[in-house]
């Protein structure tokens, strides 16, 4: 298994001698475990896994024998809690090249994700999934942290606390929804000025009709140079949109650069053309502001299809 690289296991008893051929192979380095079982007691050669996702269910405390196992080269955990979360997480050992984690819960305490965190100190990229109802907040983070993806009403609900994560540059907000009549300004610029007062980046996942008051609202946070809308469905037509209207007051930001991520058909590129240059731009100063340096319309088709630039403009 000389080429060996990512093994997938799904709700299946894994046995001893099954992982220990996979630990064998050096080129081995993405174990996936989805609702499995493992064995009471492991005995494992050294562990080259740099990628662990586990989606752990119900009295599976057998894991954290193989994630102790694992974490001396491990760089990257999506750690998935079916339901309650597992107690062997309390004795896990420091995750020291750890960058990447990705935390999802259906109802499992959010204390878990804040220890997984504090094992470790290079963190770096951080994402969080949890039921609405479970919003707690959550204390401060590593210092390392610096790109964080979340849902947008977790930062409104107050989930990240009110200490500043001055360290943060990259904010990646999925599934932003704004809602004609309610003064999000009030609510969700403050609260991103606060708690990440540093940020340069900002990305945001939205439906069409949002992209005016996103691109306002980028440019009421006080460090952000570049902006990212991921537009997740197509309209027919562009020629009116009063999104803007709910975004009051003069922003003031330094937003040089626009990314526009389009699911789209090649037909809309010309859509989003006119609005970039008959909105974004203007005829004087448009709603991109007067820093705004380049614009860059990306358009993917499928979900394995990489992006493909097919716009763009530079001042």
């Amino acid at each position: 298994m000389r080429r060996l690289h990512t093994a997938r296991f799904f709700e299946v008893n894994v046995e001893q001698e099954h992982l220990a051929l996979l630990f064998q192979s050096n080129s081995f380095h993405h174990l996936i475990l989805s609702r499995c079982s493992l064995p009471g007691s492991l005995r494992l050669p050294p562990s080259h896994i740099r990628d662990l996702t586990l989606t752990v269910r119900d009295n599976c405390d057998h894991m954290g024998p193989l994630l102790g196992h694992c974490s001396a080269n491990l760089e990257a955990l999506d750690f998935a809690l079916d339901w309650q979360a597992p107690f062997f997480i309390k004795t896990l050992p420091l995750f020291r090249k750890l960058r990447k984690l990705k935390y999802t819960t259906a109802s499992g305490s959010v204390h878990y994700l804040v220890r997984l965190a504090s094992l470790a100190p290079k963190l770096e990229h951080l994402e969080v999934w949890v039921p609405r109802y479970l919003v707690d907040e959550l204390p401060a983070l590593p210092a390392s942290l610096n790109h964080l993806r979340t849902n947008q009403w977790l930062i409104e609900d107050g989930f990240f606390g009110t200490r500043p994560f001055v360290h943060l540059r990259y904010l990646h907000i999925t599934n932003y929804v704004h809602v004609v009549g309610n003064d999000h300004r009030s609510s969700v610029i403050p609260i991103i000025q606060y708690i990440f007062p540093n940020i340069t980046n900002l990305d945001v996942e939205i439906r069409h009709t949002y992209r005016n008051v996103v691109l306002l609202l980028a440019r009421n946070l006080p460090n952000v140079t570049w902006l990212k809308l991921s537009i997740d469905r197509s309209p027919l037509s562009l020629l009116y949109s009063d999104d803007a209207l709910y975004v009051t007051g003069t922003p003031g930001g330094p937003l040089a650069g626009l990314c526009v991520h389009l699911l789209s058909s090649q037909g809309d590129i010309e859509l989003y053309k006119s609005w970039v240059t008959d909105t974004v731009l203007g005829p004087t100063v448009g709603l991109g502001g007067p820093h705004l340096q380049e614009v860059v319309v990306f358009s993917t088709t499928g979900t394995s299809t990489p992006p493909l630039p097919r716009w763009s403009w530079n001042k």
